[in-house]
């Protein structure tokens, strides 16, 4: 259902209460959205960037008004404020990650189309 909803373009996130009192400790999120890569083999890298980007949207990072949060939603990347701050630096990091998936992993899986017209010949 999740990759689905994604694939919509419903906004999901994961979220969650409190790490540390279910024995997360310093891994927090990074479990969770382990546990969506092995319960979901459609999710994907895209669909994995976009529940974590849309953590960062919806997280509260400062103390504010439901308009201004609901604001802050709104312009995302685009804002000045602390959110859009933390848009920013997850869209930079986001992007060094996908490129170290990408140098540490690309000639292990190169091109799936590739492979298979080498192996159609």
């Amino acid at each position: 259902p999740l990759p689905a909803l994604l694939a919509r373009g419903v906004a999901c996130s994961l979220c969650n209460d409190d790490p540390a009192m279910l024995g997360q400790d310093t891994a927090g999120m990074s479990h969770d959205f382990w546990q969506a890569l092995q319960g979901w083999k459609n999710l994907g890298l895209a669909g994995l960037g976009s529940l974590a980007e849309n953590s960062v949207r919806w997280a509260a990072f400062e103390d504010q008004s439901q308009a201004d949060w609901i604001n802050d939603i709104k312009q995302a990347s685009l804002g000045t404020n602390v959110k859009a701050k933390r848009m920013q630096e997850w869209q930079i990091e986001w992007e060094k990650f996908c490129l170290w998936i990408v140098e540490e992993f690309g000639d292990e899986f190169g091109d799936e189309k590739e492979k298979e017209k080498t192996s159609d010949a």
